[in-house]
Formats: structure tokens, sequence, C-alpha cells
């Protein structure tokens, strides 16, 4: 099947859920258009046959309540999903035979590296923690009790459940924010990997990880600006000031008012990593 067929295809099964969702045979789903659709004309345009004009289309999309877009491509989640799945399908292949491969992702490509850094989030327990009953276990029981956990969070293909459903609504919600059609696939699997590496780098759309950045930006301030007065010698494992034209007393000024602002935030919303 060409790629033109599977797309008319594709349109055939979504007018047909859109049919199925109104409780109309195909000759009642006819009638609903003006001038009306034979029974013939429905099926064919349920079959992937043919495809309905502007106008049917537009009725279409009013009779589902959706755009026709989401008839023509799918929704944007519809979308995203088909595309994490399909990222997730090359887990089959070896990494190293195919290193500066580019695969098949939708309608566009990426490279093996991307697609391998992606899947590897996927085998270790970052998105759910093992609970606290199975977290409390020693021995064989915590093994056998992690395992049956274990199999629970994962879908036929051994990957987290959450993990995908975290990182489909994430990237659709971005996306809508961006306002990036369904089939701009290279837009979306641009938000798909940044969000990817965003949770692998611990930077999740929670209150924890927001409170952790501030403080982790905080942090790696202190460290800058104490880089424009000295440098550290590794052999006698000191800091040396430097004589440059900074002034001193400005630099400790700025280092007090970012350390009382640590401290302060600290106090507040609890300390980095907690």
């Amino acid at each position: 099947m060409n790629e033109k067929s599977k797309k008319n295809k594709d349109i055939g099964l979504r007018i047909k859920k859109i049919r199925k969702s109104q409780n109309k045979t195909l000759e009642e789903f006819g009638k609903l258009f003006s001038p009306p659709a034979s029974k013939s004309i429905v099926s064919r345009w349920e079959s992937g046959k043919s495809i309905p004009s502007v106008e049917r289309l537009q009725k279409l999309s009013q009779i589902a309540k959706c755009s026709i877009d989401d008839i023509l491509y799918g929704t944007l989640k519809e979308n995203i999903l088909m595309l994490v799945n399909t990222i997730l399908s090359y887990s089959k292949y070896e990494e190293d035979s195919l290193e500066n491969k580019l695969v098949n992702v939708g309608n566009s490509t990426l490279r093996i590296s991307e697609v391998y850094f992606f899947i590897g989030l996927f085998n270790d327990d970052v998105f759910e923690r093992p609970p606290e009953h199975v977290r409390g276990l020693t021995g064989d029981n915590r093994r056998k009790a992690y395992q049956e956990w274990k199999k629970g969070t994962l879908d036929k293909n051994g990957f987290s459940k959450k993990g995908i459903e975290y990182i489909v609504n994430v990237s659709e919600d971005i996306a809508k924010a961006m306002d990036i059609k369904a089939y701009e696939h290279e837009a979306l699997l641009d938000i798909i990997l940044g969000e990817e590496k965003r949770h692998f780098e611990d930077m999740r759309y929670t209150n924890e990880s927001l409170r952790d950045s501030v403080l982790s930006g905080l942090s790696n301030l202190l460290d800058n600006i104490d880089n424009f007065v000295s440098v550290y010698n590794n052999k006698t494992k000191e800091w040396v000031r430097l004589n440059n034209e900074v002034d001193y007393s400005y630099y400790e000024s700025i280092r007090n008012f970012l350390s009382e602002t640590y401290s302060e935030f600290s106090s507040i919303y609890g300390d980095y990593g907690e």
C-alpha cells in the first residue's frame, strides 16, 4: 500500500468512527449531508476509495465537533502517540549496526542515535517508583514483588505506560500552545525529544522541579561569579584570587545578595534535591 492509499484508508476509518458514534447506518449517515450522499458513496469514503468534498468535510467536522484537520490527519494526540510508538518500535534493531542511519518517523526522519537515547529513557524507573510496600521488602520477597509491580507498569512491548502517557500529554500541551498542527511531524518530534531530555535531566513540569531549577540556577550563578575573581589551583588545592579589574567589594556585595536570596528561597520552598 502506497502512502496516499494508506492516508485515504486512515481518513476512511475516521469517517466510519464518526458514523458509528452517531449510531447511523450508511444510508442514514448519508442523509445528514446536503445534497444527501448515497449509501455507496459513504461506503467508498469509509473504505478509502474516495475522499469527501470540502463542503462535506465541513459537514463532517460539524457532526463530529472536530476540525477538518482531525478528519484528514487525526488528532494532535493521535499523531504524537504514533510518533512515540514509532520511535520505540526501533528498539528491535542493533544500535551499533545502524549508528549513522536515518530512520523514518511519521513524515520526518531521525538519526538512530536520537532514537536510542529516547528508548533508553524507558528502560529505567524514571517515571514512577515502586510503591512503599515493595521498597520495604528484602531479598527474594523484594525481587518477586518488584517484578510483579514492574510487569503491571509496562505495555505489551515492555515500555512504561505511564512514561508514554506523560510524554504524549506534555508534548500535546506544548504543541497546542505553539499552534503546531497534527501533520507537522518534524516540529512534533522536536517537542517529543525535547521533553524526553527534560525528563531525563529531572526537569519535569512539577512544583518540585520548578523549585529545584531556581535553586540550581542560583547555585550556578554563585559558581560563575566566583570565576571572575579567582581560579582553582589543582596543585595546592586552593582557590587563588586574581589580580584583575573586578572591584572585590563589588563582587562581594553581589555574592552576598545571591547567597541571601538562595538561603531565603530555601527557607520558604525547601532545599534543592529534597
